[in-house]
C-alpha cells in the first residue's frame, strides 16, 4: 500500500523538527511533533490550554488543518 503524499511529508516534518518526540519544547517555545508556535497552534485549531501537552492525535489534527489551509 502506498502512503499518501501528505503522510510522507508529515513524517519528514516530524523527523526533522522533533525526532518523533511528541512532548518536546525547544528553547524558543516551539512545541510537539511539528514544532508549532503557540500562535500557529491556535490559528489551525489547537486549544490554547493543550499547547505544551497535546496528544499525538491532536497534534496530527492541527497539522492536517494547517496543510488543508495551505499553512
Amino acid at each position: 500500500m502506498k502512503a499518501a503524499v501528505g503522510a510522507t511529508f508529515g513524517a519528514c516534518v516530524v523527523a526533522r523538527e522533533s525526532g518523533g518526540s511528541p512532548q518536546v519544547m525547544n528553547s524558543s517555545g516551539h512545541y510537539g511533533l511539528y514544532q508549532f508556535s503557540a500562535s500557529t497552534w491556535q490559528a489551525y485549531g489547537g486549544s490554547a490550554a493543550s499547547f505544551g501537552n497535546a496528544s499525538v492525535s491532536e497534534q496530527n489534527r492541527v497539522f492536517n488543518n494547517a496543510m488543508a489551509q495551505g499553512g
